[in-house]
């Protein structure tokens, strides 16, 4: 032994060693290397003693920390896919404690992963204790609960229709309703215990109609419930489906009215003018309808009306108006046409002749003219020579050549015209 004392070389060993123990007493990075533990394995929550050094309060050792990463998931591992597990919370709060260096390390990765390890469990409720993997081997972690009860069941899908329900339909924009909606697909499949499945009452697609003042589009969260209207935790498959909402806006019904323009052509005379619509929906904000009080507009150029006719105009769109419930209305117009109609051979009758005398025509010396009748065709068609009396007043007439106007007396509803309005005839008196 006082050999080995005396030994320079023994004696610079044993300092590397002691030196060797110290550094790693000190550098718990460094011992972590040695360890063979790996960080993906899976390790049960678990007290460490505390380091040397740490006192008996809660305050972690030099170069040490602690830090509590809320909210993560809890998942169940079952290991058959035939299972459905329930009972467990959502998330789990993880305590870490350990190298400062490996604590921030976890605390930023948040990669930690907690679960229950269900593998070989049988359908029943169990107590489990919880795992984690993700974090490095050197950390102390305690998970917040540490054990969980849960119930295995086995899985059953069942498919369910699925209607929309609206969410602040309240708040849709003011005057405005909601349509029927459109949803695609109309059903959606639950896979879930037999129990849970029993307890589907009924499933929804909700959609948001705030501030809605057209049509909306949304893909919307299913959402399954149960006779109570109970949120059950399940999840439907698809989670979202497309629902489509016709929003329909204020509206008011309004007539239709022409804006005429021109004059009928020469011989023409409207005899009526009907619009097909005559009254149009108009939908808008309330406040632009609550101002209307017909649909005015389209301009019908009655210059252009020869003819009865049907022509299709469009309708103007009232300032602040989003929609008319018609684009275009048919309007019939209906004219009268002015001819002509000779009558011929009316008689011209004398009167006043004075007693004794004796009247003959010269010119026409048929005593008879024909009358040029005018107006509308359908009131032609009824005229006849019967309507018509050319009359002579010979009352006190001396003897001799007169002309004399031809008076005439006709329906109110036409004009006429003679050859020429006065008519030559010879008074005589009477031969003894």
């Amino acid at each position: 032994m006082d050999k080995l004392m005396n030994n320079t070389w023994f004696m610079r060993i044993i300092a590397l060693l002691i030196a060797l123990m110290i550094y790693l007493s000190v550098n718990p990075d460094s011992s972590r290397n040695a360890n063979q533990v790996s960080e993906n394995q899976p390790q049960s929550s678990q007290i460490f003693p505390k380091p040397p050094g740490t006192k008996k309060t809660d305050q972690p050792a030099p170069n040490e920390s602690s830090a509590t990463i809320e909210n993560v998931e809890l998942k169940a591992e079952t290991g058959n896919e035939n299972y459905v597990v329930s009972g467990l919370p959502d998330t789990v709060s993880v305590d870490i404690s350990g190298p400062s260096s490996q604590v921030t390390i976890a605390k930023q990765r948040r990669n930690v992963e907690v679960y229950a390890d269900l593998t070989g469990f049988e359908p029943g409720e169990h107590e489990v204790e919880l795992k984690y993997r993700n974090l490095d081997s050197s950390l102390k972690v305690g998970i917040d609960p540490g054990s969980v009860k849960v119930k295995i069941d086995e899985k059953t899908t069942k498919e369910f229709p699925v209607e929309a329900s609206f969410i602040n339909e309240e708040q849709i924009a003011e005057g405005y309703k909601p349509g029927d909606p459109v949803l695609n697909p109309k059903t959606v499949k639950v896979t879930a215990s037999k129990e849970v499945i029993k307890q589907i009452s009924y499933v929804r697609a909700r959609v948001n109609l705030q501030g809605a003042d057209q049509d909306l589009k949304q893909q919307a969260q299913v959402i399954v419930y149960d006779k109570a209207g109970n949120i059950l935790p399940v999840q439907a498959s698809p989670g979202t489906i497309e629902v489509t909402v016709p929003i329909q806006s204020p509206s008011k019904t309004l007539p239709v009215k022409l804006n005429q323009t021109g004059e009928p052509p020469e011989g023409v005379t409207i005899r009526s003018i009907s619009i097909s619509p005559s009254e149009v929906t108009a939908y808008g904000p309330q406040n632009i309808l609550e101002g209307l009080k017909e649909i005015t507009g389209p301009d019908l150029d009655l210059s252009k009306i020869k003819d009865d006719s049907v022509v299709e105009l469009g309708l103007p769109l009232p300032e602040g108006v989003k929609e008319l419930s018609e684009q275009k209305v048919q309007v019939k117009i209906d004219v009268d046409k002015e001819g002509e109609k000779v009558l011929k051979g009316i008689p011209i009758e004398t009167a006043g002749l004075d007693e004794g005398k004796s009247i003959e025509y010269l010119d026409p010396s048929a005593q008879a003219f024909d009358i040029t009748v005018t107006g509308l065709e359908e009131q032609l068609k009824k005229i006849s020579s019967k309507d018509f009396q050319l009359l002579v007043n010979a009352s006190g007439l001396e003897d001799g050549e007169q002309t004399i106007k031809v008076e005439v007396k006709g329906p109110n509803d036409v004009k006429w015209s003679l050859p020429q309005e006065e008519a030559t005839i010879r008074i005589s008196g009477t031969q003894s």
